[in-house]
């Protein structure tokens, strides 16, 4: 379909938005138009496809439109302006409307001679579809014939009742009645709707590699991205590791220090997928309006997709700064340090995923991610022990996924065999230093506990999933990029937009001189 359309010669090219420059107009309608054709829709509604497109560009994409359609057995209902002589022959049936009437349905050869027989004429230097578009408004009167009369339909209510004296309407509705299906008492829904809307054209395991396959080249083709978080990573882990190098074992304080400092490196990392998040939100509606794939299919697709750039950043950074910083060392202690890193990692990028899904642009999700992730940072535990947060405010500490992550980080050090020096070595059930150093903070030393922790983190990104699965699936948002400007605006309308039709306000008046 790329070589019908003629867009086989940009395949690998961006398609772009307001801000990148991508692939041109035309070419962007085409994609659009070979976007809708591989999802097998019975129907196809093209709205003015060919405005702005030269005359070879509009019959390129109208003929690729139809013999699709043809070899489909899909139907293509197209609102065209100013078609070419070329475009209008290419299709079979027209429909004239008029203020809400019909005034003709029939096929398009013999649309002028049902005109003619009303008692117009066409133009000699006039096409077709020209004579068509102009013989309802004023100027058509211009175009009656000879043989008009009183008779001569001239408004549009006069030409709808002429229509439905017609042939053309009776053998509509003889046509209509064979067709479509019965309709009983019993059975209210709608055929269409219920053969189509309900289902989807392709089998779930094959729309869901499809999504996942193309979610891992968006991530893929991003290269710009994945080189500058990776090169961040390496810059911060290198400066992290030889500020904190090789720490000595009873200085806990600055223990504490290296491992929060490398759980909100990578847990915030996750905001930069917000934008993307944002700018694919259009399309994606688009895709799922016309039953594409499930929603849950993306859903899973998408978090799926993200796994290996999380996992990549948690390796390299993790190794670096274990290590140099001489944290616990040995290979349990240092896989766990990774696995809990990446698992949080992964559920802070769910949860901005998930508030982005419901904002309105992107102003409002990056805004809102960082007062979450600023509340969630200031009551892990570090920035004010628990014993110290407010009573009213505990419950933020008991559910954050970052309090948990930190907790089990600390667990994981001080419970490992470099800590577990006993206070009074003649006492067997004295105290470890390292359970000293963590009682000194109110962490608990329960057996086994940064596995729990590790369990509620992946619990909680699980329930982030599933708000980003509801956020698409009952949340809508059909905002551009022309609205965001208008509502900006200091004048217009109370939203910001005016109605179809309606002239812009005019500028206030100059000041008058004192």
């Amino acid at each position: 379909q790329l070589t019908l359309l003629g867009i086989d010669h940009v395949a690998d090219t961006i398609i772009g938005n307001d801000m990148l420059r991508g692939i041109s107009g035309g070419q962007k309608r085409r994609v659009t138009s070979a976007e809708m054709l591989v999802c097998w829709l019975p129907i196809i509604f093209c709205d003015e496809i060919t405005n702005g497109l030269d005359s070879k560009a509009a019959y390129d994409i109208c003929k690729t439109l139809i013999t699709c359609a043809r070899a489909l057995n899909e139907t293509v209902v197209a609102a065209l302006l100013q078609p070419p002589p070329e475009v209008f022959e290419l299709f079979e049936d027209l429909i004239l409307f008029d203020q809400g009437h019909i005034i003709y349905q029939g096929p398009s050869k013999e649309a002028a001679d049902y005109f003619v027989k009303l008692g117009y004429k066409v133009p000699d230097a006039m096409d077709d579809a020209d004579f068509l578009q102009q013989v309802m408004t004023d100027l058509g009167k211009s175009y009656l014939s000879d043989k008009a009369d009183s008779k001569t339909p001239r408004t549009a209510e006069q030409f709808a009742e002429a229509y439905r004296a017609s042939s053309y309407f009776k053998a509509q509705r003889e046509f209509d009645v064979k067709k479509l299906p019965p309709q009983t008492e019993a059975d209210k829904t709608d055929f269409f709707l219920q053969r189509f809307y309900h289902n989807y054209p392709f089998p779930w395991h094959y729309t869901l590699k499809i999504v996942f396959e193309r979610q891992m080249r968006l991530v893929v083709t991003n290269k710009l991205l994945v080189i500058v978080r990776l090169a961040q990573t390496l810059l911060m882990s290198s400066v992290t590791g030889t500020l904190f190098l090789q720490l000595d074992p009873d200085d806990y304080t600055l223990r504490y220090g290296v491992m929060f400092n490398a759980l909100m490196f990578l847990s915030m990392g996750g905001m930069v997928l917000v934008p993307g998040i944002i700018d694919g939100r259009k399309v994606l509606y688009k895709q799922l309006d016309a039953k594409f794939f499930p929603v849950w299919n993306y859903t899973i697709a998408n978090a799926i997709a993200v796994i290996p750039q999380f996992a990549l950043e948690t390796v390299v950074y993790s190794a670096i700064v274990y290590w140099l910083a001489g944290l616990a060392p040995y290979a349990g202690n240092y896989f766990f340090f990774v696995l809990l890193l990446f698992i949080c990692e992964l559920c802070l990028s769910g949860l901005f995923q998930a508030v982005a899904i419901v904002s309105p642009n992107l102003s409002s999700a990056m805004g809102i991610c960082s007062f979450v992730a600023l509340v969630l940072v200031v009551f892990c535990g570090y920035v004010i022990p628990r014993n110290s947060i407010y009573t009213w405010f505990i419950w933020i500490y008991w559910i954050s996924p970052v309090s948990y992550a930190f907790s089990g980080l600390v667990a994981n050090e001080f419970l490992s065999p470099l800590h577990s020096t006993l206070q009074h070595p003649e006492d067997p059930n004295s105290p470890t230093y390292g359970q000293i150093y963590m009682w000194a903070n109110d962490y608990l030393t329960w057996p086994s506990y940064e596995w729990l922790c590790f369990l509620y983190i992946s619990c909680f990104y699980v329930l982030t999933v599933f708000f980003f699965y509801l956020g698409l699936r009952f949340v809508r948002f059909q905002e551009t990029f022309h609205d965001d400007l208008e509502s900006t605006a200091p004048t217009g309308r109370a939203k910001g937009k005016r109605k179809r039709g309606e002239l812009a306000e005019p500028p206030p008046p100059p000041p008058q001189p004192v």
